[in-house]
C-alpha cells in the first residue's frame, strides 16, 4: 500500500495508528515484497501473519501461499481486512491477541510459517508462544526493534545474552 492508500483507508475507518498497540503501517512495496520473500513461501504453505494492520504484507502472502491466517488485535481493522480479502476463501481472519491464538491449531493446516512486524513490548512473548515445542512453525520472519535483534544474536557472557537468546536465537545454530 502507498502512503496515500494508507491515509485514505485510515480516514475511511475514522481512525489513526494506536501507540499502545505499537502500530505503524508499511508503505514501501519493495520492502514488503522483500520481507515476504524471506519466508520462502511454497504453494502448500500456510502463513500466519500477526498484526496485518491494513494488509501491506498480507497482499503479497495471499498471492503466494496455499492458505493464510491473519491475526489482528485491533477491531477497527478487522472489518477492513475481511472486506479486502473477502474474495479469497483461503484467507482466515481472527480478531484476537496473537498470544490467545493456539499455535497447535496449525498442525492440521500443513506446513506453517509465521510473519509479523512486532512492537517491542510483545516480541519476546510472541516468539516464545509460537516457538514452544512442539511447534508447527517451520520458519519465522519477524521485523522487530534493534534491541530485540541484538538479544537474539548475543554471544555468551555479554549483557544482551539471556533466555531469549537461548530459546530462540541459538535454536537455528
Amino acid at each position: 500500500m502507498t502512503r496515500t492508500q494508507i491515509n485514505e483507508a485510515l480516514e475511511q475507518l475514522g481512525t489513526r495508528p494506536t501507540k499502545s498497540l505499537g502500530q505503524n503501517f508499511l508503505h514501501d512495496q519493495n520492502l514488503a515484497a522483500w520481507i515476504v520473500d524471506q519466508l520462502e513461501i511454497g504453494p502448500g504453505d500456510h502463513v500466519v501473519e500477526i498484526g496485518p494492520g491494513l494488509g501491506a504484507l498480507s497482499e503479497h502472502v495471499v498471492a503466494r501461499a496455499g492458505a493464510s491466517t491473519l491475526i489482528e488485535k485491533d477491531g477497527r481493522l478487522v472489518g477492513y481486512l475481511r472486506d479486502r480479502f473477502a474474495a479469497n476463501p483461503s484467507v482466515e481472519i481472527h480478531h484476537l491477541d496473537a498470544l490467545e491464538y493456539d499455535p497447535r491449531e496449525l498442525f492440521r493446516k500443513g506446513p506453517a510459517k509465521l510473519l509479523g512486524n512486532l512492537p517491542y513490548y510483545v516480541t519476546s512473548p510472541i516468539m516464545f508462544h509460537f516457538a514452544a515445542e512442539p511447534s508447527p512453525v517451520s520458519r519465522m520472519v519477524l521485523t522487530m526493534q534493534k534491541e530485540v535483534a541484538e538479544r537474539l544474536s548475543a554471544s555468551p557472557r555479554t549483557k544482551a545474552y539471556g533466555g531469549l537468546t537461548l530459546v530462540i536465537g541459538r535454536a537455528g545454530g
